[in-house]
């Protein structure tokens, strides 16, 4: 098998890859390699300022998985364990939240949960919370297009490389 890619600039062929079917009686389920599955999804909250805000997901895979929090489609750094955990918010925490979930068979990701963060009190001015005024937005359709485009740029490029050359060909 190979994969073949055209466009008007030209065509890309892929090396050449056997593939052998093995029985599924011949392969035992501890054994058997994974598409991480996301058992448990992340859960939109409404929190106060100073509270913690806790996110988490339970994952099937196989090898183990990697984690990789996202909040408004920007990558969070340091931020790669199955909970995401944020002390003392603020109202600059509130936002979309997600994880990439991934290993060597490729990734998933998780729903998005929403977090609203109000302060004590907090008015804007008008007798009105703020949270009162947030509604459901309106541009939420456009940001999961460009966040799906990012996404599937990732994902591809994750398994477009074989692992031996992402590793330097030092992989046996």
């Amino acid at each position: 098998y190979w994969l073949e890619i055209s466009n008007p600039a030209g065509v890309v062929k892929s090396a050449e890859a056997d593939i052998e079917v093995v029985s599924t009686e011949s392969i035992q389920t501890g054994d058997a390699l994974l598409l991480p599955s996301i058992s448990k999804q992340p859960e939109s909250i409404d929190l106060e300022t100073g509270n913690t805000l806790e996110l988490s997901v339970e994952v099937e895979s196989n090898p183990a998985a990697s984690y990789q929090w996202f909040k408004n489609q920007q990558l969070l750094n340091n931020q790669n364990s199955e909970r995401l955990i944020i002390d003392n918010i603020s109202t600059d925490d509130a936002g979309d939240y997600f994880v990439l979930v991934s290993n060597s068979e490729g990734a998933v990701i998780s729903n998005i949960a929403s977090v609203n963060v109000t302060g004590a009190n907090e008015n804007n001015g008008n007798g009105q919370s703020n949270a009162d005024n947030q509604g459901s937005g309106g541009g939420g359709s456009m940001s999961i297009f460009l966040l799906l485009g990012f996404l599937l740029s990732v994902y591809w490029r994750m398994v477009a490389l074989p692992l031996n050359q992402v590793n330097g060909g030092n992989e046996d």
